[in-house]
């Protein structure tokens, strides 16, 4: 059966949130404001099969940190029945895509050390893997330290996709970062958590983490496509 790939839409917001339900055991509230702001924004491309939604995928926008666009290839979900017949590719193929059109410099995609379909795509499409695993960590604690602040270092983007909204920290780590990121949570109510991602041979950072209760989400690898 022939399968298309468009531009996500609202109408298709809850037939979306049943693929990821089916195929990835996320979460996605198709009646929250923040799944209609991505979908009207056209952040999203859907698969179409038989008039059904059996694939997604969502990408959002960051900026380097030299302040190059960057197209982040957030989730993709491709219902059970319809894998193994390169819908994935398809979709991401589909992301690439629009990130040409917006003039983005790089296209990157965090993913999980065990997601061997991922992994395939990112390579086939061209992606470079880091040498080196990654940790996640996340955590939704909204008060600061009560000791003094360190310098904050790193960047603080705010990042808003289909499961969450919060704050991701790269760069040079810091507990003034931290500090500085739980104070935006908590001005912004409608943000959820803070992200960090680093090395797994990164004992310090990890340390700094874990101190101030983030909790880890599993070892992962950045693939990376200069446009």
């Amino acid at each position: 059966m022939k399968t298309s790939i468009a531009v996500a839409t609202t109408a298709q917001a809850l037939a979306i949130a049943n693929v990821a339900a089916e195929a990835l055991s996320a979460h996605i509230d198709a009646g929250s404001p923040r799944a209609r702001r991505i979908l009207a924004a056209g952040g999203a491309f859907a698969a179409i099969a038989d008039n059904q939604v059996v694939g997604f995928v969502s990408n959002f926008i960051t900026r380097d940190a030299r302040g190059g666009r960057r197209l982040e290839l957030d989730l993709l979900g491709v219902s059970p029945a319809w894998q193994g017949r390169g819908i994935g590719a398809r979709l991401v193929g589909r992301s690439l895509q629009a990130a040409r059109e917006s003039e983005a410099t790089t296209v990157r995609a965090l993913v999980r050390c065990d997601n061997v379909a991922m992994q395939r795509i990112c390579s086939r499409q061209g992606f470079e893997r880091s040498v080196h695993a990654s940790q996640l960590w996340i955590s939704q604690a909204r008060k600061p330290a009560a000791k003094a602040r360190g310098m904050t270092a790193a960047r603080i983007i705010a990042v808003e996709t289909l499961t969450y909204s919060g704050y991701w920290l790269e760069g040079e780590l810091s507990q003034g970062a931290i500090d500085d990121a739980r104070r935006l949570l908590r001005a912004h109510p409608e943000r959820s958590l803070i992200g960090a991602v680093v090395p797994v041979l990164d004992r310090i950072r990890i340390d700094l983490l874990r101190a101030n209760s983030f909790a880890p989400m599993g070892d992962f690898h950045w693939w990376t496509l200069r446009l």
